[in-house]
Protein backbone atom coordinates (compact mmCIF):
# COMPACT_ATOMS: atom_id res chain seq x y z
CA UNK A 1 0.00 0.00 0.00
CA UNK A 2 1.22 3.32 -0.98
CA UNK A 3 -0.75 5.73 1.81
CA UNK A 4 -2.58 7.63 -0.86
CA UNK A 5 -4.67 8.17 -3.34
CA UNK A 6 -4.00 7.64 -7.23
CA UNK A 7 -3.43 10.25 -9.38
CA UNK A 8 -5.44 11.68 -12.23
CA UNK A 9 -2.97 11.09 -14.20
CA UNK A 10 -1.96 7.53 -12.96
CA UNK A 11 -5.83 6.71 -13.37
CA UNK A 12 -5.43 8.27 -16.95
CA UNK A 13 -2.17 5.70 -17.75
CA UNK A 14 -4.06 2.48 -16.78
CA UNK A 15 -6.94 3.48 -19.32
CA UNK A 16 -4.47 4.17 -21.90
CA UNK A 17 -2.62 1.31 -21.20
CA UNK A 18 -6.00 -0.26 -21.69
CA UNK A 19 -7.00 0.99 -24.70
CA UNK A 20 -3.34 0.19 -26.33
CA UNK A 21 -3.95 -2.28 -29.39
CA UNK A 22 -0.80 -4.22 -28.14
CA UNK A 23 -2.66 -4.80 -24.95
CA UNK A 24 -3.32 -8.38 -23.88
CA UNK A 25 -4.71 -9.75 -20.36
CA UNK A 26 -6.65 -12.47 -20.03
CA UNK A 27 -8.03 -13.58 -16.36
CA UNK A 28 -7.41 -10.10 -14.86
CA UNK A 29 -9.33 -7.38 -13.39
CA UNK A 30 -8.16 -4.27 -13.20
CA UNK A 31 -9.51 -1.66 -10.52
CA UNK A 32 -9.42 1.42 -11.65
CA UNK A 33 -10.48 3.62 -8.71
CA UNK A 34 -7.18 5.52 -7.47
CA UNK A 35 -7.75 3.66 -4.20
CA UNK A 36 -11.13 4.94 -2.95
CA UNK A 37 -11.73 1.40 -1.60
CA UNK A 38 -9.18 1.83 0.70
CA UNK A 39 -11.02 4.54 2.79
CA UNK A 40 -7.44 6.68 2.91
CA UNK A 41 -9.61 10.09 2.91
CA UNK A 42 -11.44 8.80 5.95
CA UNK A 43 -9.82 9.89 9.47
CA UNK A 44 -9.42 7.68 12.52
CA UNK A 45 -11.88 7.81 15.47
CA UNK A 46 -8.72 8.81 17.17
CA UNK A 47 -7.74 11.52 15.15
CA UNK A 48 -10.80 13.22 15.27
CA UNK A 49 -10.80 13.26 19.21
Amino acid sequence: MMGRFGTLEEVGLVCLFLAADATFCTGININVTGGAELDYGKKSRLEMN
